[in-house]
């Protein structure tokens, strides 16, 4: 059951946005508007919570009230229609998340991890990219005011979660959303891809160390080099320079 709290209009002529208190997923959410014609390009919806929140490759988002979980509608061109696309929605949450203050990294190709004022690294944000014939949606998930302890966290997780709460007082979860939202609908596909492998090398995390890149028949390890000329990944192994464009990438050992 779906408990709709509002729906508005963005100023601007901006796309709708249509805020949710609970919902199973976004992702879900999307699926029902568009195909009630509600969900054009750049549309979005945020839920105060989810039920069935789910993450890459299966696994569970754990969604308590706080944080953000949203999905927009994107257009069904380049970057986000090919391998690139987890890495180019990483590339704009990071740069809406950088200008509001926050010191953040990329972890290739789809997550974002957070320096605290410790000095760690905690995943903050994960992405996931469905598409479903003419309908291309990125759903987000960011850790706001919390985040899941260590013990929560799935076996081999490369990082430790983090939340933006813990570099202070973050924005709440709908002035953060308008804010990326915003990003997304002024985001200039030609020059973004015009401008690789240097944008996207600037915010990677890892780059330059030794890392291990998980795909499903192998393991490959090597020193990350940062991206090639159309944003696929490059290890230093020891056979030489290799290219990739999928795969899980944590820290060696």
């Amino acid at each position: 059951i779906t408990a709709r709290s509002s729906q508005r209009t963005m100023p601007d002529t901006m796309p709708p946005l249509y805020s949710l208190e609970s919902c199973d997923t976004v992702l879900n959410e999307a699926r029902r508007l568009f195909f009630d014609g509600r969900f054009p390009v750049h549309a979005s919806v945020i839920a105060a919570r989810q039920t069935e929140g789910r993450g890459q490759h299966g696994h569970r988002w754990v969604s308590p009230v706080g944080n953000l979980y949203a999905a927009i509608r994107l257009p069904l061109s380049a970057p986000f229609t090919d391998f690139r696309g987890p890495l180019a929605v990483s590339t704009v949450i990071a740069e809406a998340l950088s200008e509001a203050g926050y010191t953040v990294r990329i972890k290739w190709p789809n997550d974002i991890a957070l320096k605290t004022p410790e000095g760690l690294w905690g995943k903050c944000v994960g992405s996931l990219l469905e598409r479903k014939g003419e309908l291309l949606v990125a759903g987000i998930g960011i850790n706001v005011v919390t985040h899941p302890p260590v013990s929560e966290l799935r076996d081999g997780a490369a990082l430790p979660a983090g939340s933006l709460a813990q570099c202070g007082t973050p924005p709440s979860a709908s002035e953060l959303w308008e804010t990326v939202a915003r990003r997304f609908q002024t985001f200039n596909a030609p020059a973004f891809l015009s401008r690789w492998p240097a944008s996207g090398e600037t915010q990677l995390l890892w780059l330059h160390e030794r890392v291990v890149l998980t795909r499903r028949t192998e393991s490959v390890t090597g020193t990350f080099l940062g991206l090639g000329p159309v944003g696929e990944l490059r290890l230093q192994t020891q056979n030489g320079t290799a290219s990739f464009t999928d795969g899980s990438l944590r820290l060696s050992d």
